[in-house]
């Protein structure tokens, strides 16, 4: 199954690989749904509504700080 938007190969914050991906639900305007899942959990989403990736769940070791 070939991806057309998501890009993504490994997970940028720790390098593990795609453990699934999903297409389904093509929208009006011809794009589809796209999900990819990394082994560390990190999950993205293409919304062909919003026509933009979306992270629905960060990669655990992503620690963002907030001083």
């Amino acid at each position: 199954m070939e991806l057309n938007e998501i890009k993504e190969k490994t997970c940028k914050c720790c390098g593990r690989i795609i453990s699934s991906q999903i297409i389904n639900s093509i929208h009006s305007n011809g794009h589809w749904n796209e999900y990819v899942e990394f082994e560390c959990g990190r999950k993205l989403h293409f919304s062909p509504n919003f026509m933009k990736i979306i992270v629905d769940k960060e990669c655990p070791k992503n620690k963002k700080r907030s001083y």
